[in-house]
């Protein structure tokens, strides 16, 4: 008799272990939304070329998704969550562009609410939500992230996921699963993120970096500055003879979005045609040209203190700078600066009458 009631207790136990396994996966069956592959939206195009410079190294953006239009339909009432392989910041996700001269950190900050849609019909569309995204220069990164042009791909952006009815067993693996598919990313090169059927929707994300330098350009080049005549005589009589003004017109490209600059600009003026003993007079000396008399030039917000020009087209010397802006300075995008140019007798003894023509350079040299 005992051995009979033994069976039935080991079958009854038998009976209620098969029946607890198969409880923690039958709720899978009840997710509402999901049904067949994912769909991807358009891809999100960034250019950070404007965005991310030496002087401004990080960039933090709200931007909208665009999961597209695709129709679905859910059963009973249905929860929605939001991944991204960008959000793991226990690692550094980078790209090192034109084989690794630009590192770009790209990051989701922050965790992205869930959503929760009644039963009936929907499209995609209704699931787009914002995602704070940050980006940032690095110094270095991984050798295998590196990639050839100024353009970045990340594959699945952001995933949208029918979390409806998930069982606990689900949602314990939940972060194990998460861990080995960052890994599995990473190793693809941010492509094919490991999705399940539950992934309805994602979008990629493709970056691109130039960076733009801020430049200036001398808008009149080739000016000629006509001096007016005068006589030898009066020369000598007159402080700045023949004075004539004249201004030297700018642009610059590029700034920054508050309107400095990203590195050191300084102009200045260099000519071949200088008194040896004095580099802010120019002269003329061919044959027929006037002698012991040159030309100064001085800005009109200094008259009395003569631009000293520099031998070299390169660096500056000793020179006087005409315009200088610091890396981080605030510079107008157009602006101006007043000259004035005047005879200049460096040897009375010597004046004879005749021609001057001196030519200046105007350089802007970058730091």
């Amino acid at each position: 008799m005992s051995a009979i009631n033994m069976r039935k207790l080991i079958i009854m136990n038998r009976f209620i272990i098969v029946f607890l396994v198969s409880g923690l996966f039958s709720t899978i069956s009840y997710a509402t939304c999901y049904n067949g592959p994912t769909e991807y939206g358009s891809v999100m195009a960034i250019d950070l070329s404007d965005k991310l410079s030496e002087r401004s190294r990080v960039w933090t953006q709200t931007i909208n998704s665009d999961l597209g239009a695709f129709g679905f339909n859910c059963s009973t009432d249905a929860n929605f969550d939001y991944f991204s392989p960008l959000s793991d910041t226990s690692k550094v996700i980078s790209v090192g562009l034109e084989d690794g001269k630009h590192w770009v950190r790209v990051e989701v900050v922050g965790p992205i609410q869930g959503k929760l849609l009644s039963s009936g019909g929907h499209t995609s569309s209704e699931l787009n939500t914002p995602i704070t995204m940050r980006f940032s220069l690095m110094s270095n990164g991984p050798d295998d992230a590196k990639v050839s042009g100024n353009t970045g791909q990340f594959s699945n952006l952001i995933i949208v996921r029918d979390t409806s009815g998930m069982g606990w067993l689900e949602w314990a693996a939940s972060p194990a699963v998460f861990a080995y598919n960052v890994a599995v990313w990473i190793l693809k090169g941010f492509t094919g993120w490991p999705l399940n059927e539950r992934d309805m929707y994602s979008q990629n994300l493709i970056i691109t970096y130039t960076p733009k330098m801020a430049t200036c350009n001398f808008n009149n080049a080739g000016l000629m500055v006509n001096l007016p005549k005068i006589g030898v005589a009066q020369l000598t009589k007159i402080p700045q003879p023949g004075y004539t003004p004249f201004t030297l017109n700018f642009s610059c490209n590029n700034l920054l979005a508050n309107g400095s600059t990203d590195r050191a600009i300084d102009m200045f003026l260099s000519s071949n045609n200088l008194l040896p003993s004095d580099n802010s007079v120019l002269m003329d000396s061919t044959p027929g040209s006037a002698k012991g008399v040159g030309i100064k030039v001085a800005k009109r917000d200094t008259p009395n203190a003569p631009v000293v020009f520099s031998t070299s087209t390169l660096n500056r010397g000793s020179a006087t700078s005409i315009f200088s802006a610091a890396a981080g300075a605030v510079v107008n995008s157009n602006f101006s600066v007043g000259m004035g140019a005047y005879y200049f007798p460096y040897n009375p003894a010597e004046l004879t009458s005749g021609e001057i023509r001196a030519t200046a350079t105007l350089n802007i040299v970058y730091q």
